[in-house]
């Protein structure tokens, strides 16, 4: 029996599940008729998105170190680093 190829649709992720006799992988979008080996490998497309995450946290904690410390919290305290940027905002519009 020859397999054909699956039906374009908005991935998983996204919200809409495949046809029926269709599942997918809900970390790539690789597709596959239910019930075969749906063989395949995310672990290079997972290593890509840790990669990302890695180079955005690192840029969120140098947005951090760059504010002064949370009083009460410490280096690190998203709320307060939100309120000073607002207020040196202010500062310079003023």
């Amino acid at each position: 029996m020859e397999q054909s190829n699956p039906p374009a649709l908005v991935r998983l992720s996204e919200g809409v599940r495949p046809p029926a006799g269709w599942s997918e992988c809900c970390t790539c979008g690789h597709r596959w008729r239910t019930g075969q080996h749906g063989g395949h490998s995310c672990a290079e497309k997972l290593r890509e998105e840790l990669d990302i995450t890695d180079k955005l946290l690192a840029e969120r904690e140098r947005v951090l170190r760059a504010i002064p410390e949370c009083p009460e919290h410490g280096a690190g305290c998203v709320p307060h680093a939100l309120e000073w940027i607002e207020r040196a905002k202010a500062a310079l519009a003023a």
